[in-house]
């Protein structure tokens, strides 16, 4: 799982990226394409919780993180940048959130939504466990989902097979979002 986008890679900005160690290729890429990224000091280990150094999500001014799980950069910043810190319990927090718009996301983790409720944002949370990850018992929303526009949902999978698809579907429209399934199967 050290490949997986939530866990190896931290989009700071829209220019700027945090990267394990072991992402040569990822930061090669990614400067290739004109963009900043720098890898992190510590090093990415299999076992929670040093496998989410990178896990967690800026949405606006906000920032999603267990500050005892993430790397020493994303702290510094965090400071440096006075985001406003949402702190949770879930080191996985990446990996439970699906940004939606600068307000509004979806989740998993009712600990989560509650939080980001209590800061403004507009939340759905959907079941855990609907998420189907190949050798592990169920997969997260955000491990399976990514923005790749201002107002386009990419999920790997097909969202029409969710349990909660018409849920997602309709949030994501009220926010001005379309889900963009990316092949047919979980």
């Amino acid at each position: 799982i050290q490949n997986h986008a939530d866990l190896a890679v931290c989009p700071l900005t829209e220019r700027d990226f945090l990267v394990t160690k072991e992402q040569h290729k990822l930061r090669d890429i990614i400067i290739k394409n004109g963009y900043n990224a720098e890898f992190i000091d510590e090093n990415l280990k299999p076992d929670y919780p040093c496998d989410v150094l990178l896990n967690c999500v800026i949405i606006g001014k906000h920032i999603f993180y267990n500050p005892k799980t993430v790397s020493s950069k994303i702290r510094n910043f965090v400071k440096e940048n006075d985001l406003i810190e949402v702190t949770v319990r879930p080191g996985y927090t990446k990996c439970s959130i699906a940004p939606v718009s600068v307000d509004a996301f979806i989740t998993d983790d009712i600990s989560i939504g509650s939080r980001g409720a209590e800061f403004g944002f507009d939340v759905l949370v959907i079941n855990k466990g609907d998420i189907k990850l190949k050798k592990f018992d169920y997969g997260f929303i955000g491990g399976a989902t990514g923005k790749i526009s201002e107002d386009k949902l990419a999920v790997n999978g097909n969202i029409k097979l969710h349990k909660s698809c018409d849920e997602i579907i309709n949030f994501a429209k009220k926010h001005l979002v379309e889900i963009i399934s990316l092949n047919n199967g979980y």
